[in-house]
């Protein structure tokens, strides 16, 4: 751990056990020469992030070694504005993750596994909406990389699943079917799962009676 940098280790380490992502990355080839960089306080030999992530799996699988220093990963690894991640500055787990498998796929776009990420991560959901006057339904599906579950007052995976596809009643919802204010079902459903499901347990929520932003430490079963 360099400084700040749980978020990205405990996300790292995740999704490197998982063997059909983990080998398709260590395999992809996209054909780039190494590119040397010195800037933001240091140098790399290599600034290309697939590179780095090669190395770190290739170090994780076949060497003796007791740990990895992520350093030159983090290097590679970018923020919006072109500068190398800021070690010393805590992130969002969700949004790391979110973020990496975006930057990844663009990575192994000129690859033979240019689909891996979408192929083993990738899931499909459906949100419904159905007016009760003129009983028009709409459907809007969206892919997503991980489920938000929702934990407050719920102790155990099988009911935070519940809980996502419980419909929501909407009330002065303007129909853009029959143009008028109305009462709407909203229900979100997961039209297709992938092969490996990411959860993200929702622990934070805000007290709006002081306005402070909390946080969920109860305990919460992934089994029951």
């Amino acid at each position: 751990n360099l400084g700040c940098i749980c978020y990205m280790n405990s996300i790292m380490q995740q999704v490197y056990m998982v063997p059909t992502f983990r080998y398709a990355v260590m395999h992809a080839d996209d054909g780039e020469t190494p590119k040397p960089s010195s800037s933001y306080r240091g140098s790399i030999d290599d600034d290309n992030l697939l590179h780095q992530l090669q190395e770190m799996y290739t170090y994780l699988t076949f060497s003796e070694q007791m740990d990895y220093s992520p350093k030159e990963f983090c290097f590679s690894y970018k923020d919006i504005d072109g500068n190398p991640t800021n070690v010393r500055a805590q992130q969002d787990s969700q949004a790391f993750y979110n973020n990496f498998c975006d930057k990844i796929e663009n990575n192994l776009k000129k690859t033979q596994c240019k689909y891996i990420i979408n192929d083993v991560f990738c899931g499909q959901s459906c949100s419904s909406v159905s007016c009760e006057n003129c009983k028009h339904i709409s459907n809007r599906f969206e892919d997503y990389y991980n489920l938000t579950l929702e934990v407050k007052n719920v102790d155990n995976l099988k009911d935070a699943l519940q809980k996502l596809i419980v419909p929501e009643i909407i009330e002065d919802f303007k129909c853009s079917n029959c143009n008028q204010k109305v009462t709407i079902n909203k229900v979100t459903s997961l039209n297709r799962c992938p092969n490996v499901l990411v959860v993200h347990l929702n622990r934070f929520y805000l007290d709006y009676e002081d306005c402070n932003t909390n946080k969920i430490n109860s305990r919460f079963q992934f089994l029951k």
